[in-house]
């Protein structure tokens, strides 16, 4: 149990002293230091990012992330730092959340099961469930902090620039889906894709493209269009609050069908039935 504890909190440096005192001699001696010198000799630093500090105490926490803010005001801290300091929250390792998240959030992924390299770790993520991973970020209202290891040398591992490169190509043709977005304005979670929206626009990124009809219903708003991904008009129906329109697909993995509305999107209060399924999260629930 010490070993694992050793590991986390590097009193390696500092002998064989007591853990608390090891603990507040590394960050009196080393991580103080290092803060300083890191927003003090690089210009404007907009993020710095801690990561778990197991045995820190809450006037420690505290002290840190004062000395970020009066050496750095503008620099953003992530939750990590502990004791409910930081500027937005880090979710678990390779958590992606459901539903949106309320709150500035993001996502820390690996690209196999390793932070850093591992030359026999070959559980590689696909490059589409890679790219999917941003869409469900985008829908949640997160970013995503996507983990690269680079080898010994240097360079990045084959797989790891097939799944960037899959991405990045993906990204050039959808662009407009992934910044600048709100998230996901219904309470629902579709089985055949992903929802995010902006102005007046609801983005419908499509993971199943086996149907030839595609159902949405909670809209409050009117849909004046729907286009594909080469911007070409679908038909469509609306009757009430529920759209349905028709797709074929020959784009290949993960289209865009963009609705444009007649107003600007707002949230959706009520919880929404898309066609035969109804999805229901702990996040929804109200006490009675």
């Amino acid at each position: 149990v010490l070993g694992d504890v050793l590991k986390h909190n590097n009193y390696w440096d500092f002998g064989e002293q007591v853990p608390d005192e090891a603990y507040a001699g590394f960050f009196e001696n080393k991580v103080i230091p290092q803060v300083k010198e890191l927003l003090t000799n690089y210009g404007d630093i907009y993020i710095i990012w801690f990561d778990y500090p197991h045995d820190i105490k809450r006037h420690q926490s505290e002290e840190l992330y004062n000395l970020v803010k009066e050496l750095q005001p503008n620099c953003m801290v992530n939750s990590r730092i502990a004791h409910a300091f930081g500027d937005y929250s880090s979710l678990g390792d390779n958590m992606i959340p459901t539903t949106p998240t309320n709150m500035p959030a993001e996502s820390l992924v690996t690209l196999n099961d390793t932070w850093g390299y591992l030359w026999y770790d070959d559980n590689w993520k696909t490059p589409e469930f890679s790219t999917e991973l941003i869409v469900n970020c985008v829908a949640s209202e997160t970013s995503l902090l996507m983990n690269v290891g680079p080898m010994p040398d240097g360079k990045i591992p084959p797989a790891t620039e097939d799944i960037l490169s899959f991405i990045g190509d993906w990204m050039k043709k959808y662009s407009d889906s992934i910044y600048n977005m709100n998230p996901n304005p219904f309470k629902t979670k579709v089985d055949w894709g992903n929802l995010a929206c902006k102005e007046n626009k609801i983005y419908v990124y499509i993971s199943d493209t086996t149907k030839s009809e595609y159902t949405l219903g909670g809209l409050e708003v009117k849909v004046t269009k729907v286009t594909d991904p080469d911007g070409n008009a679908l038909a469509f129906t609306q009757t009430d609050d529920e759209i349905t329109f028709s797709f074929e697909d020959k784009y290949g993995f993960l289209p865009v069908i963009v609705l444009e509305c007649d107003k600007e999107i707002t949230p959706v209060k009520e919880i929404v039935q898309c066609g035969d399924s109804l999805n229901l999260f702990p996040i929804w629930g109200q006490k009675h």
